[in-house]
């Protein structure tokens, strides 16, 4: 555990790696889960108030990580999921000669606000254990999500078409990225928006069909959109079972 508290970066990280295995598979006492927990939490990001150096995503405070209170983690995971925007992978900033110029970021296409996201979330299907643990969030913290998704969407759906935008490193980048959104809105905004106002609704329902219309919002995350408009559930319905039929 010295390490854990006091060691160098990477030893921290390694060491952290091997108790969170046996922490899952319960080979640590009560008192060295304990003090497992206490050595982790005392290195914290000072604006997040979360663990550092963990070699884990944000997630795993919740799921595999012991922590002093799961109550008071979800609580800092709700504040530093809720504060972040979904990162660009285009960046246009205006050159000192007033010309436009275009950054790239090249990643793995893997958005890990998303992912921290979904794995956080009460899911209908949770287990009684996970349900302990996982978020259930608000309605405002629900549109906050939907409000900073159809930004994104907006900002970036133009560089899909890697011709169109000239942008063809970063065009498989955004339409892995967006796929991954259509995750979010079927696993978390959806099933919560169901009661939402109509404003709102017709909002979804637009971002929704220009996603599917860009073959971003795939076969698996059709049902989600019944929340929004179960009226349209004869189109889902057969728009589904072509889809089945297809794959045959």
């Amino acid at each position: 555990m010295r390490i854990v508290r006091s060691g160098a970066r990477e030893a921290r990280q390694r060491v952290v790696s091997r108790l969170a295995t046996l922490v899952q598979i319960e080979a640590l006492t009560a008192g060295e889960t304990e003090e497992f927990a206490r050595a982790l939490w005392s290195r914290t990001d000072p604006q997040t108030h979360l663990p550092i150096e963990t070699n884990r995503e944000a997630w795993g405070l919740l799921l595999f990580l012991p922590n002093p209170s799961v109550e008071e983690t979800k609580n800092l995971l709700r504040g530093y999921l809720t504060t972040q925007d979904f990162p660009l992978t285009v960046q246009r900033r205006a050159s000192g000669d007033g010309q436009e110029s275009i950054g790239i970021g090249i990643g793995t296409g893997v958005n890990s606000l998303i992912n921290n996201i979904i794995a956080v979330t009460l899911q209908s299907f949770s287990t009684p254990t996970e349900q302990e643990k996982l978020i259930d969030w608000s309605d405002e913290e629900t549109k906050n999500f939907l409000d900073k998704a159809i930004r994104w969407w907006d900002e970036e759906k133009q560089y899909l078409n890697r011709f169109a935008s000239g942008l063809e490193m970063a065009s498989d980048n955004i339409r892995r990225q967006f796929l991954q959104l259509a995750d979010l809105f079927a696993l978390v905004l959806l099933p919560r928006l169901a009661n939402a106002d109509m404003e709102v609704k017709e909002s979804v329902k637009k971002i929704l069909s220009e996603m599917d219309t860009e073959n971003v919002f795939p076969l698996s995350s059709l049902p989600g959109k019944l929340y929004v408009a179960p009226e349209a559930a004869d189109d889902i319905f057969s728009t589904l079972l072509t889809g089945v039929v297809n794959k045959k």
